[in-house]
């Protein structure tokens, strides 16, 4: 499976390349490379997930109870305008989550270095994962409004944005 497509489903590609290893000795032969521990680059796509999720959760709750009163052009606007902040908030934390996650060489794979070394993953899938984080943003942030809207809404102790929004997850201008 290609490497867009498993980081789009959110699944941590297998056998990440780890190239350079490091420089070996003088006069020894350069290692071509070896691959990341598999465990440490899937916590760092789980956790790039995790906190996508939690930062269009928390955005979809504060544009909500921003203020308390019915569906208007001020809410529509704010809805619009943090829906796009959401996206782009979500595929920049996606990449910078991969990037600077802590993750290492798998034990073995390099031969100039055999212990577990730490190093970050490579730019290209950080990259990836941020263009997947603005997909799953531009996804979340309706689906998350619409769950909200319709559970939390019709509460009897919830006089708040999303009782008084409750049949319009997605506000449009009258």
């Amino acid at each position: 499976m290609p490497v867009f497509l498993q980081t789009l489903l959110g699944l941590a590609p297998d056998n990440v390349a780890l190239t350079p290893c490091p420089p070996p000795p003088p006069g020894d032969p350069i290692d071509p490379g070896g691959f990341y521990d598999p465990s440490s680059v899937s916590s760092a796509y789980m956790a790039a997930g995790l906190a996508t999720v939690g930062l269009v959760l928390l955005l979809v709750v504060l544009v909500y109870l921003w203020n308390s009163t019915a569906l208007g052009p001020r809410f529509v606007r704010r809805w619009w305008w943090t829906g796009i902040a959401a996206v782009l908030l979500a595929g920049l934390l996606g990449g910078l989550v991969i990037g600077l996650w802590p993750t290492h060489a798998l034990a073995g794979s390099c031969e100039t270095n055999p212990t577990a070394f730490a190093r970050h993953l490579p730019f290209r899938l950080a990259l990836n994962r941020g263009v997947a984080g603005l997909l799953w943003g531009l996804v979340l942030y309706p689906v998350v409004s619409l769950i909200l809207t319709r559970s939390v809404g019709y509460l009897p102790a919830a006089r708040n944005g999303f009782f008084h929004n409750r049949g319009c997850p997605v506000p449009r201008w009258r």
